[in-house]
């Protein structure tokens, strides 16, 4: 009796102590990465490193890999950086986060180097591995390693090979099943063409893509998106037809693609910009098919208007997708609202006002700024961004500069997001170089250009060339004061 007395008591007290433990854990690290994020990149990885070096707190030290192996990038270190890790992976078990980072964090790094075949190799047999959350996280890191690269191509063949996968492992399947259309294969590849004009989503990534038995559609359908990518609208609206006529014709027994054919159509219309009107009847008659997945239909939504800011005059197109979500049920019946993702709704409303913004309607972009930051700001990249384009109507459409500027550094405060962060410090970098304050719009600029490197999204690519301009600028005496 008295062991059993002794048992609950240890039930009672002691599980309770491991719940705490562990939010502890993520609570400490939660608290590094946003004290990390808050510093220049240099002190970013020195603090990483001595974290690494010094800390017996495996839940930081997992954070500081994350951090050494995304912007320790200067090529005369690679060997120090290299040997750390190395000593990581050879020390920590190998199911252990720290082991499983430090070695995603080495294949980014060879890839860096030139080495990426090498690197490829490691991330895809780590894709056919893993599982869980060590899954994800492959695959987030291999990804991130190919926008560094510039090989975009390889992204989307990537998104085409989970989505035909005949993996046997659960999650493998799972993935397939449930992200199983091929537009997000449009964001890489108009990302590849707006900084390589040259680049054809036909040429250089279609032939490379596999057939696939499960799914005999799968090949056509991302032809009609690589197709899209190239600005060959009609081409790709034609392999539509085609393959809606087989799917009606009775004669097709494949894999149903029926529930996502009207999304690619309206990839296509809302990227051409001639028939909008089409082009939202399209993507209502997708959402009416998936009523049951509203998360799914804006995500996908959020899909395309990310692809559609790659390049500057795509920017007015989104609201005319962004507006259609906007009006629907979806956003408009707090029931279905309610359960949908914050973080997708925050990035529906960030999207639109963007979109707003580079239409000229800077009073509704704000009045949607205004409701990111009352509902949102600053737990969301999204609200950050909003905060963002606000700042830039204080200083440049209302005359407002200072109130600009002091939103601006509450962004680097308060939401400090490592994709806003370059974008807040180069329009800082602007304000202090008019008022004559050229070492700190230098230190500023110095900053950002160790953020962006020369790869990345289009975005990121654009911010590096602006800092770049204005660095010039500044060294030769030609900003406007």
């Amino acid at each position: 009796m008295m062991k059993r007395v002794y048992l609950l008591f240890c039930l009672i007290f002691l599980i309770p102590c491991f719940v705490i433990v562990a939010q502890t854990d993520a609570e400490r690290a939660k608290a590094f990465i946003l004290e990390s994020k808050r510093l220049p990149v240099a002190e970013r990885v020195d603090r990483a490193i001595n974290t690494i070096e010094k800390s017996t707190d495996g839940a930081l030290v997992a954070e500081a890999v994350r951090d050494l192996g995304r912007f320790r990038q200067d090529p005369e270190k690679t060997q120090e950086t290299l040997a750390i890790l190395d000593r990581l992976i050879s020390e920590k078990p190998n199911d252990s986060k720290i082991f499983h980072r430090a070695s995603l964090a080495r294949a980014r790094l060879l890839a860096r180097e030139g080495l990426k075949e090498e690197a490829w190799v490691f991330f895809r047999k780590q894709l056919t591995e893993q599982t869980g959350d060590f899954w994800h996280e492959a695959q987030q890191w291999y990804h991130d390693s190919l926008w560094e690269t510039g090989d975009y191509g390889d992204i989307a063949l990537d998104q085409y090979e989970r989505r035909i996968t005949d993996d046997p492992k659960e999650m493998h399947r799972n993935y397939a099943e449930t992200e199983s259309d091929f537009v997000e294969m449009i964001d890489p590849l108009r990302a590849m063409r707006s900084v390589r004009s040259e680049f054809s989503a036909m040429e250089d990534v279609f032939p490379r893509l596999p057939d696939s038995k499960r799914r005999p559609l799968a090949k056509s359908l991302a032809k009609s998106i690589c197709l899209a990518a190239d600005d060959r609208f009609p081409e790709a609206l034609a392999v539509l037809d085609e393959i809606e006529q087989l799917a009606g014709s009775g004669k097709y027994a494949g894999h149903d693609e029926s529930g996502d054919l009207p999304l690619y159509r309206a990839a296509v219309l809302f990227f051409e910009g001639r028939d909008f009107d089409s082009a939202r009847a399209a993507f209502r008659k997708y959402m009416d098919l998936n009523r049951d997945n509203p998360d799914t239909v804006i995500v996908r939504g959020l899909i395309l208007s990310y692809a559609m800011e790659h390049f500057v005059g795509d920017k007015g197109k989104i609201a005319e997708l962004t507006g259609l979500l906007m009006d629907s049920e979806l956003m408009t019946n707090e029931e279905i609202r309610k359960d949908l993702s914050h973080w997708d709704v925050a990035s529906l409303l960030d999207m639109h006002q963007l979109s707003l913004a580079c239409r000229g309607d800077w009073d509704e972009s704000e009045r949607i700024c205004g409701e990111l930051m009352r509902d949102y700001y600053p737990n969301t990249l999204s609200s950050a961004d909003g905060a963002m384009t606000l700042a830039q109507n204080y200083w440049l459409h209302q005359g407002d500069p200072k109130r600009g500027e002091d939103l601006l550094r509450n962004i680097l405060s308060q939401a400090p997001f490592d994709n806003i962060v370059p974008h807040v410090k180069r329009l800082l970098a602007e304000m202090t170089a008019q008022r004559g304050e050229y070492a700190e719009a230098s230190l500023l600029l110095e900053d950002v250009l160790a953020r962006t490197g020369p790869y990345g999204k289009g975005p990121i690519v654009r911010c590096h060339k602006q800092a770049l301009a204005l660095q010039h600028q500044i060294e030769g005496g030609t900003t406007n004061e």
